[in-house]
């Protein structure tokens, strides 16, 4: 199966990389030409360069699919202006939404964040999960939660309209 990781250099896409190729998917990594890919070509992953902020770069990239993981986002909480949270993570997610469905792409797998709950998954004894109401807000200090929940509305209204197939995982905390 071929698949395409998109934020295939960030902590999360270059760790589900590794990991798929362990599993024995052909892989297909997307960079941006400004990126530092000296980890990427240490493994069998095929490197790509395109921006999921330019649509015109994505078409090439996506044909011949069969999965995409979207991994890509600003991903510096509280640091940023909306405009860069906007054009990354709610148009980038839009952009390969769009290059993936006209490609024909079978499945896309969303990596969202459990911070669409916003305040909901901070109250004492209440347990969030998928049914938890999102409260993710636009503030100067939560523009990375309100665009994951603007990029999860995007994905779930491409699915609603059988476009694509999507899926959504929702990362409670990435390290390392």
């Amino acid at each position: 199966m071929k698949t395409l990781v998109t934020g295939s250099t960030g902590g999360v896409g270059s760790t589900l990389v590794e990991r798929l190729l362990a599993r024995g998917y052909e892989v297909r990594a997307l960079a941006r030409k400004t990126s530092d890919i000296s980890h990427l070509k240490t493994t069998k992953a095929e490197i790509v360069f395109g921006d999921i902020t330019e649509y015109g770069t994505l078409p090439p990239i996506v044909k011949g699919i069969d999965i995409v993981f979207h991994c890509a986002a600003k991903v510096t909480p509280g640091w940023g202006t909306w405009p860069e949270y906007e054009a990354t993570t709610v148009k980038g997610t839009e952009n390969m939404l769009g290059a993936s469905a006209a490609a024909g792409v079978k499945r896309f797998l969303h990596v969202s964040s459990m911070a669409v709950y916003g305040g909901a998954c901070r109250k004492e004894g209440f347990p969030a999960d998928e049914n938890a109401p999102c409260q993710a807000r636009e503030t100067p200090e939560k523009y990375y939660d309100y665009s994951k929940f603007l990029a999860e509305q995007a994905c779930w209204e491409y699915n609603k309209q059988g476009k694509i197939a999507v899926s959504m995982i929702r990362i409670g905390s990435a390290y390392g």
